[in-house]
Parts: structure tokens; sequence; C-alpha cells
């Protein structure tokens, strides 16, 4: 686990943390990229215990592929060219189990870190023995700090003197008590007369005092003071560590450029509307059924059934509607919006705030389906009108799919490194853009049939020609 980045890990996993609102707070003050670490390792560890073997062993695909290469690929030699084994592999992006373990605990480290700083919000959807948990809180336990007293040697000192000074009075002189005799009783006859013998300096521990009671109660009464005066400083100190906040992190003012529903009202307080754009993004404008969903849920203490979404859309699946949201919340928070929990949705905490200030703000309210880009309205002269079709439903992940299929290199792997990040699997890319190329084109261009999938060999020169299109367009990424 030690040897593996923290990138790498979010990319295994189904969850990237550092889109989240208390990552982007919290991250260099409580070193979280060492915590997921930390977390992962601690389960590692766990799993060795209990079975011998580690967290990536016990979660390994059974699926694996050979790595092949051509020696001297790159030089001039006589030798005969062939390829030769170098290593078998096992596929690791894409594995849904691995992906899904790693996620519960790097969520679960952070939970543990957000209650241990008095953070009021947790992360939901975790799955993870309980075995597992209490070995993550063990490890970032934190340990009760250890009392500190300061003695001042000066009061110390000015007490000794004062306790010597009174024992002294205390103790009446040795020579004095031996003249003292017993008062005889007025009815006993007269005794003769008792000697009282000196106490020798070896004997002395046993000789007899007169205490001045009066003395020793003043004597209490400075030992007190004395005592109180030492532990003051002491007593205050955990006094306020009592009452200290859980989270005392300083950080300036931010200021927001924009206008309207996406402007951050000055003053607010560091936790609140930090994520206001990605929220409006995944919202849509005001008549978007996700907006719709939004307003339902927050009008309903942020938990509704199922059926009761489906009441307020029309013509659409409530699910659906719901997976679209949660799409576009992992590529703007990092992980989902809202979460199935004992057959009712419920919003995460997190950004509940930015919810309601955007659905109730003026000018999102007045921002209506006009206001909205039409993407379908775009037109590409240049290309045929089936391919402008094509073009117009394509999404960057699916271009970077058709990429892949087009480099005829590791094809199935890289399909599934992209589809990993959208909760996708890299054939179901494939059939959406053969959706896509059914509705405009009138056909597929893939033959899933194959395995790996590829292009069909009659549309291997148009879409590399439409690739190369899309790339001047700059409409992906090169």
């Amino acid at each position: 686990v030690d040897l593996l980045s923290n990138d790498l890990i979010y990319r295994l996993s189904n969850y990237n943390p550092t889109k989240n609102k208390f990552y982007k707070q919290y991250r260099e003050e409580l070193n979280l990229d060492t915590a997921y670490k930390t977390g992962i390792q601690t389960v590692n560890n766990a799993v060795n215990d209990n079975s011998g073997q580690s967290l990536f062993g016990l979660y390994q695909s059974q699926r694996t592929r050979r790595v092949t290469r051509t020696p001297f690929a790159s030089a001039l030699h006589a030798y005969p060219e062939r390829e030769i084994e170098v290593a078998t592999v096992h596929f690791w992006l894409g594995n849904e189990k691995l992906g899904n373990v790693l996620k519960d605990i790097v969520k679960y480290t952070e939970n543990v870190i957000r209650e241990q700083n008095g953070y009021k919000y947790k992360l939901r959807g975790i799955e993870l023995p309980s075995d597992w948990q209490q070995a993550i809180e063990s490890t970032f336990a934190v340990a009760p700090p250890k009392r500190e007293v300061e003695i001042d040697l000066s009061q110390i000192e000015q007490l000794k003197k004062e306790s010597e000074a009174i024992r002294d009075r205390l103790i009446i002189d040795e020579s004095q008590a031996n003249d003292l005799k017993p008062v005889q009783p007025i009815f006993e006859k007269e005794k003769p007369e008792v000697v009282v013998q000196k106490v020798p300096a070896e004997a002395h521990a046993k000789r007899e005092i007169t205490i001045d009671f009066a003395a020793a109660e003043k004597l209490t009464r400075d030992s007190d003071e004395i005592r109180k005066r030492l532990t003051s400083e002491d007593e205050l100190q955990e006094q306020d560590f009592d009452k200290a906040p859980a989270l005392t992190i300083e950080r300036p003012e931010k200021t927001q450029v924009g206008a309207g529903y996406l402007l951050r009202p000055n003053g607010t307080p560091d936790h609140l509307l930090t994520d206001l754009p990605e929220i409006a993004s995944i919202l849509g404008n005001s008549e978007t059924d996700e907006a719709k969903i939004a307003r339902m849920l927050m009008q309903n203490n942020w938990r509704a059934s199922l059926e009761n979404i489906q009441s307020i859309i029309n013509n659409q699946f409530a699910n659906v509607i719901i997976d679209q949201i949660n799409e576009k919340s992992f590529d703007e928070i990092g992980d989902a919006l809202i979460f199935e929990e004992n057959e009712t949705w419920v919003v995460v905490e997190d950004y509940r705030d930015e919810i309601e200030y955007i659905l109730e703000h003026p000018e999102y309210q007045a921002v209506g389906m006009a206001a909205a880009p039409d993407a379908s309205a775009e037109t590409y002269p240049d290309l045929e009108e089936q391919w402008q079709a094509f073009v117009i439903q394509m999404q960057p992940y699916h271009w970077d799919a058709l990429a892949a299929l087009l480099s005829g290199v590791d094809i199935q792997t890289r399909l599934d490194a992209i589809a990993h990040p959208l909760h996708k699997t890299g054939n179901l890319l494939v059939d959406e853009i053969n959706e896509h190329a059914q509705e405009s084109i009138g056909d597929i261009i893939v033959d899933t049939l194959e395995n790996p999938p590829r292009i069909l060999e009659d549309e291997q020169d148009n879409l590399v020609d439409l690739l190369n299109w899309a790339a001047d367009r700059q409409l992906i990424e090169v």
C-alpha cells in the first residue's frame, strides 16, 4: 500500500475525495492524503492477520492478460522478430469489488477524522465489516493529553520555611515538659513525687509533645492557599481545553467572483456555501427534473421515497433522473449527492446549504429553460447531417472510448479505465456509442460480438477522420 500513490488509489476506488467539501477545506491541516493511505494499510494489516493474505490479494480478479514485447524492436538486427512474454498481470482497474472496498475504507477513514475534529456531517453509503471499522478507529484514536503541572520552586521553598516555623511552635521544648508535674486529684492520697527521666537522644522519636490546635489550623489554611496557587494555572489550562472547539482552524476570508446564486456572500462561515458552482451545474436551471427533485427533497426534510419522487416527474422514471444527478455529482463533487437508505432517498448533509441557497435565490428561480444552452441547436455545416446528429450526442468520454477502439491497443483495459470514474463499464460505453450511431446514421459502428469490441471495418476510415475533425474543433482533448 505504501508504494501506491493517492491518485492511483482514487482511480482504483469508486470515490474521489479530492472534490468534496471537507477535503478541499482541511486537506493540508489534517494531512488527509496520508490519512487515507493509513486507513487502507490498517485494513490490509487486519486482513493479513486474519487470512495471511493482503487486501489486494483478497479481492484480486481472476481475469489476467499476458504482457508481450518484441525484443530490439527499434534496433537493426538479423535475429528473427518474435514476441516474448514479459509478465502475466491481473486486471485492477474496473475491479468493482476492490473498488467498492477501497471507497468504503477511504470514506470511513474520513468520517473518523471528521468526528475527531468536530465536523458535523458524515459521508454516506458505507458498507464495511465492523472489525475493519474498529481497526480504523483504533489506529486514529487520539490519546487524551497528559496533565501538566507547573511547580513554582520559590513557592515551595517559602512553604517549607513556613512549615518548619509552625512545627517549631507546635513542639514544646523537651526540658520544659520534664518540669511539668501531674495534678493530683483532691480525693486521692498524696503520692510520692514522680521523677521524670530524661529521654535519651536515641529514643527521641518517642518523646511526648503538646499540640497547639489553633496553630495547626492556621498551618492547614496556609497549606491550602499555597496548593491553590500552585495548581491554579494547570486547572485553567484544563478548563480551556475542555471548552475548546473541536476544529479551530483559522482561515482568511474567501472572496468570490460572479453574480447571483453563484456568489458566496461575504461573512459566510467557512464550511458553508463553498461549492455553489458545482451544485448549480448538477441541478441545471430551475425547470429541470433535477431541480424539481432537489426542491421536493428539500421541502420534505431532505428525504423521500421513490414513489413520492416519481409523483412530481412526468414522462420520466425517477430513478433514471436520480442516476443522472449522481453521475453529474461524481464529476463535480467526487461522490453521489443522493443516497438510498432503507428504501428512502436522502440528500447528503454536506451540500444541503448550497442546494437550499440556490433553489431559494430569486435569480435562480428566474432562470428558465429558455436560458439553458441548447446543444442540439449547434450545427456543424462541414459534416453531413447524419454525422452532425451523431457528434451532438457524443460526450467527452465517448470520444475517449472511440479513440481507444481506433487505437487497437489494450482496448478493453483502456475502455474500463475510461468507464471506471463514471461508475460504468467499458462495454456500456460501447453500447452508448452504438445507440447514438443507430439513432443518427442508422447503424452501429462497433462490433460487440468481438472480444474485445472492434470498430466495423467499413467505418474505420470515417471514424478516424471524424476523430481528427473533433480534435481540430477542440471538442475533445488530445
